[in-house]
């Protein structure tokens, strides 16, 4: 008898090999009072990022939190002679209050 294979051929796997999947989340948004996400790319167009339990696999390791809270936002955060230094700090001022990460030092 065949042997059903419970995962498909084609599944993506995290960097450390594991399988991914993509559930249903459900989250409140301006008037509407639930947003489908039906993948990544809707998370990443409604601003929404994920830092796992291993943060090896979300972070750049060698890098200060400034750094790596810097890196997936280069384009809004680019002028036309460099990166606009003041925005950069409201970014990263801002996003380490609303998560409250930790340590409270940005250049960590």
């Amino acid at each position: 008898m065949a042997r059903e294979d419970p995962e498909p051929a084609n599944a993506r796997r995290a960097a450390s090999g594991r399988p991914l999947s993509l559930g249903l989340v459900q989250l409140a948004v301006g008037e509407d009072p639930t947003r489908n996400l039906a993948g990544a790319a809707d998370a990443i167009a409604d601003g929404i990022g994920l830092v796992p339990g291993e943060r090896g696999l979300g972070l750049v390791m060698g890098l200060s939190i400034r750094e790596n809270i810097i890196l997936p936002n280069l384009d809004r955060l680019k002028t036309t002679i460099g990166l606009d230094r003041k925005a950069i700090d409201t970014l990263v001022t801002d996003l380490m209050e609303t998560v409250d990460i930790r340590p409270n030092d940005p250049d960590k």
